[in-house]
């Protein structure tokens, strides 16, 4: 009860969404990041969520589209063409 009310008091975040918002940051990072995904073996969106713990394709990509107003694939595509 502690660990909720603190969390929602000092977040506005329940800790599973605290969590959740953690793990959609670090995916991000990786997305963003070509070179650290290549040095931990990830390749590919499904890769890099199931890594963190997203297990379900379809509820990973519903989440990140909802934290970032864009799908996963298309935060890859428009990041690496910037590499090109």
């Amino acid at each position: 009860t502690s660990l909720f009310k603190g969390s929602k008091e000092h977040f506005q975040r329940t800790p599973m969404e605290l969590q959740r918002a953690t793990r959609m940051d670090r995916v991000r990072q990786l997305l963003l990041n070509p070179r650290q995904c290549r040095s931990q073996g990830l390749k590919g969106v499904g890769e890099i969520a199931a890594s963190l713990g997203f297990n379900s394709r379809s509820h990973f990509a519903k989440h990140y589209e909802d934290y970032y107003h864009e799908l996963p694939i298309e935060t890859l595509k428009r990041h690496h063409v910037q590499f090109i």
